[in-house]
């Protein structure tokens, strides 16, 4: 019997709930764009999640006061896709760097 990486891994995950967590977690990255409309995701890139706060880089401090307003719906849309409590905050800060620099 041949046993795929794929199925360890998933054992691995199901026995260990922070591997869980965590896996969730950094899916809030690939949903990012598919939730939000395509000039905020341009203007925009998710850079890191701990402990359920996502820091989301901006290009300008324009975006980052205007997502800060947005930021409850923006939550409600990430776990939506993702389930409740992923995403618990969303830290913006201004880098420069969005898609477009990317």
């Amino acid at each position: 019997m041949t046993i795929q990486i794929k199925e360890i891994l998933n054992e691995l995950i199901l026995r260990r709930p922070e591997f869980k967590k965590k896996l969730r977690e950094q899916e809030s990255f690939s949903v990012w764009d598919e939730v939000l409309k395509s000039d905020i995701s341009k203007n925009t890139r998710p850079s890191r999640i701990r402990d359920g706060v996502l820091f989301v880089e901006t290009t300008t401090s324009a975006w980052a006061n205007e997502l800060n307003f947005l930021k409850s719906d923006i939550i409600s849309k990430i776990n939506g896709r993702l389930g409740d409590g992923v995403v618990k905050d969303i830290y913006f800060h201004v880098t420069g760097k969005g898609k477009q620099s990317a």
